[in-house]
């Protein structure tokens, strides 16, 4: 009852915001999953979604994103709510929970070519509670620090350290690159390690492509690509693939493919085959339909 209660005062409260110019959006992924070798092999499931809102007021914005997870299992891994503020000097400033700075691919699967994301995922912070400073010095060159609280917790217990991290992205109409690194204090030793990440991406006609590398102060090494060539208007084919090797262990390879088909600008239809090899051995053929609103 209690979840219950969160989702309909979530949406009674979207729809009087409505009303004062408040921004509203969201989107769903849901879809079917074949999995050889897991538990369970086969379900239907609703694995992304969120619900928007949002409002710009002068050089301000505020934003809060409520991932249904967090309604339905209690998962905040995806949650937002920030405030931000623009100077006409290039500053910027947010503060709150807000989206991981680093990575190639997208925390909402709407922003992504394949619902499931990938291993290099999971290597890279999903979220920061804490603030990012920011610097525009121009089109093509944004500059980013970042301050957070550790592990994502509310509240630092005493002696706790933060979170720093800065990324440096330069932007072109041919080719985009973005260099970042966060330090964060291992639990209980107080300990700094650093997490490098650096993504370059490119669109030459109908070909989009993207290369990352992770690294980490424990040695373990990962790198990926992405591909996406849209065959025609209604019609894009994707394919990925990313190694993981952790410093001890044997290493994981993971490979994606399928098409993406477009049926308006707001809804499309994927059709996706994952293999995974090596530690982890693991083959999923997923059909999930995603529309924004």
């Amino acid at each position: 009852m209690k979840k219950i209660g969160l989702m309909s005062a979530v949406l009674v409260s979207g729809a009087a915001f409505a009303a004062d110019g408040i921004k509203l959006g969201g989107f769903a992924d849901v879809g079917f999953a074949w999995t050889k070798d897991a538990d369970p092999a086969t379900r239907f499931a609703a694995p992304e979604g969120a619900f928007y809102f949002g409002k710009t007021m002068g050089a301000g914005e505020v934003m809060v994103d409520v991932p249904f997870a967090s309604i339905i299992s209690d998962d905040l891994s995806n949650m937002q709510a920030h405030v931000s503020w623009k100077y006409d000097n290039g500053f910027w400033w947010k503060m709150g929970r807000f989206d991981g700075l680093y990575g190639a691919e997208a925390m909402d699967s709407w922003d992504r070519f394949f619902s499931h994301a990938g291993l290099l995922s999971d290597a890279t912070p999903t979220a920061h509670l804490g603030l990012n400073l920011g610097y525009k010095a121009s089109d093509s060159l944004n500059v980013h620090f970042l301050i957070a609280n550790a592990g994502l917790v509310a509240a630092l217990p005493a002696g706790a350290k933060y979170d720093f991290g800065f990324k440096v992205e330069s932007m072109s109409d041919a080719f985009n690159v973005a260099l970042g690194a966060i330090f964060q204090a291992a639990a209980g030793t107080g300990d700094y390690g650093y997490l490098l990440n650096v993504v370059g991406s490119s669109k030459m006609g109908q070909l989009g492509t993207t290369i990352e590398l992770v690294y980490n102060k424990a040695k373990d090494l990962g790198v990926g690509a992405h591909f996406d060539y849209a065959m025609s208007e209604d019609t894009d084919l994707g394919a990925s693939v990313e190694f993981m090797k952790p410093d001890v262990g044997d290493s994981t390879t993971e490979l994606r493919v399928g098409p993406k088909f477009n049926m308006t600008k707001d809804f499309n239809v994927r059709v996706a085959l994952g293999m995974k090899f090596g530690a982890v051995e693991e083959t999923t053929v997923g059909l999930n339909a995603v529309h924004r609103f």
